[in-house]
């Protein structure tokens, strides 16, 4: 009887965290602004309506690429162009990325390939500078 209540316990909190929701207000006003990846501070990054701009270690290199928001909580990145840093991205590679939690200065994401769809690809969150 132990056993069965507490796989239910387990049950009952994996199903109520699930449904959590994402704050679509703060995902809103991440939509454009200035970034960096926690962790990753040599990559600044500029977004607009339509843009995502990345500059990596002091100019070294930088990519741009375009932003399609697919939903609230979605958006695909599309390479447009770039120098040094990603010498194996083309024209029209895609990166996906799900938006999982958001708070004022901060959201937390999951991204991928969509060429190789490994969801688990990356994971990480995105500080917002202004």
């Amino acid at each position: 009887m132990k056993n069965v209540i507490l796989v239910f316990s387990l049950l009952l909190s994996a199903v109520s965290s699930f449904g959590q929701q994402v704050d679509l207000d703060c995902v809103a006003a991440m939509h454009v602004g200035k970034f960096v990846v926690k962790g990753e501070d040599s990559v600044q990054i500029t977004r607009t309506e339509k843009k995502q701009i990345e500059v990596y270690n002091g100019g070294e290199g930088n990519a741009i690429l375009r932003i399609d928001w697919t939903s609230p909580t979605t958006y695909t990145l599309t390479y447009l162009r770039g120098r040094g840093i990603r010498p194996n991205s083309k024209r029209g590679d895609t990166i996906a990325v799900e938006v999982l939690g958001c708070n004022d200065t901060e959201y937390t994401f999951r991204a991928y390939l969509t060429a190789i769809g490994d969801k688990s690809a990356m994971k990480g969150t995105m500080l917002k500078l202004e």
